[in-house]
C-alpha cells in the first residue's frame, strides 16, 4: 500500500490526492463492518448489545 500511495504522490503532486484511495477502503471496510453485524443479528434473532 505504501508503494501506490508513493506512486499517486509522485503522479500526482499532491500528498492529500494519494491518501484518498487509503480513505475510501477504510470507509468501504467500516461500512462492511456495520453490514455484516446488522445482519448477523437479525439473522440470530439476538438483541444488540447497545441496549
Amino acid at each position: 500500500m505504501s508503494a501506490l500511495i508513493g506512486y499517486l504522490k509522485h503522479e500526482t503532486g499532491s500528498f492529500p490526492v494519494a491518501l484518498l484511495p487509503l480513505c475510501a477502503l477504510t470507509a468501504i471496510g467500516c461500512m462492511l463492518v456495520l453490514f455484516i453485524g446488522y445482519r448477523n443479528t437479525r439473522m440470530n434473532g439476538a438483541r444488540p448489545l447497545a441496549n
